[in-house]
């Protein structure tokens, strides 16, 4: 009987003890974001169809209708995926130039992609 019982304690102990790690270890997964990034922040029904069409896109580059600039390497290209706007010197000649919005709109997200 008294194997017994102290089979049952240390069996409750061992379950006690998984429990308490598995808390420790889990504790921030399961906790609730205290930051949120606004790229997964997805605008409302409403919003989304109040948005203007746009009705042309240009390079967000160069110039405000996206002169002096090209695209240096196409998407896919190379197994590249994205487009490479460069000004019309080449390389880093753009270093610096401004950068517009390649249609209008409204901006949801903007940030250092780095």
């Amino acid at each position: 009987m008294l194997n017994m019982k102290r089979l049952v304690l240390c069996l409750a102990l061992f379950v006690l003890g998984v429990l308490a790690a598995l808390t420790w270890r889990l504790a921030p997964e399961l906790a609730r974001p205290t930051h949120l990034d606004p790229a997964f922040q997805v605008p409302s029904p409403f919003e989304l169809a109040s948005l203007p069409v746009a009705t042309r896109f240009d390079f967000p580059l160069g110039s405000e209708h996206g002169a002096l600039a090209y695209n240096a390497q196409r998407f896919t290209e190379n197994h590249h995926l994205g487009d490479d706007l460069n000004g019309i010197g080449g390389e880093n000649s753009d270093l610096g130039d401004p950068i517009y919005a390649v249609a209008d709109g409204r901006v949801l997200l903007a940030r250092d992609g780095g």
